[in-house]
């Protein structure tokens, strides 16, 4: 009889089982590593569409509008009110940047007359002119690295907005899913989901409220 070769796995059931489960986490924590620097997305995503939410029932819910009209009015609201300004604003503030990087004179100019002003020299001109010159060597060292980061920046943005589709295109889904595998009772989820609401609306406020501020006087120093 010819003879047959069997071949035998050299693990046991439990011994594959635990490689397995182990193959699966390091997947996952490269998985985590790998989309670590596209968290801002997740999180960004999921801060407006708590915020974004209330206009969300209100029109879908309450008035039965379309649900894919209003999510592409949405995304659209996020992009004009939040994402152009800010890129605007940064491209504006680059450029200001670059341009009192190449001339610090008229920083040690403002400081001269803020000092006129108050009535008292605090500061002495050939440290003020050092520093000056250390902060437009870092500065100009700096730009190159913020404009190859735009790409960066636009992918997150994209992302961002694919995921605040399917929050408000897959809502029920999504909730679901969370109730389901949240180890909370429903009470605590109520009290969770309305505490999560208000701690970030007043969190979006505040920044809000802080960041009109910080224009403000940053506009009324650089005119």
């Amino acid at each position: 009889m010819p003879h047959t070769n069997t071949e035998v796995n050299i693990y046991s059931p439990k011994q594959r089982f635990v490689l397995l489960i182990i193959t699966l986490v390091v997947l996952g924590l490269l998985s985590f590593f790998g989309l670590l620097q596209y968290l801002t997305a997740f999180l960004g995503a999921g801060i407006l569409y708590v915020v974004l939410r209330p206009w969300f029932t209100a029109l879908v819910h309450k008035r039965h509008w379309n649900r894919t009209a209003v999510t592409v009015f949405l995304l659209l609201f996020a992009v004009v009110v939040l994402v152009i300004p800010f890129f605007a604003l940064t491209s504006l503030l680059i450029d200001r940047v670059a341009e009192l990087a190449k001339h610090p004179d008229q920083i040690l100019q403002a400081v001269q007359s803020v000092e006129r002003k108050v009535g008292m020299q605090v500061t002495q001109e050939n440290q003020v002119r050092q520093l000056l010159q250390q902060g437009a060597a870092r500065v100009s060292q700096w730009i190159p690295t913020l404009a190859s980061s735009v790409l960066n920046v636009i992918v997150v943005v994209g992302l961002m907005l694919f995921t605040m589709y399917y929050l408000f295109m897959q809502e029920e889904a999504f909730l679901a899913g969370l109730r389901r595998y949240l180890p909370f009772r429903e009470k605590t989820m109520d009290e969770l989901s309305i505490s999560l609401k208000n701690n970030v609306n007043s969190n979006v406020l505040g920044q809000g409220i802080v960041a009109l501020v910080q224009g403000l006087l940053t506009g009324a120093t650089l005119a």
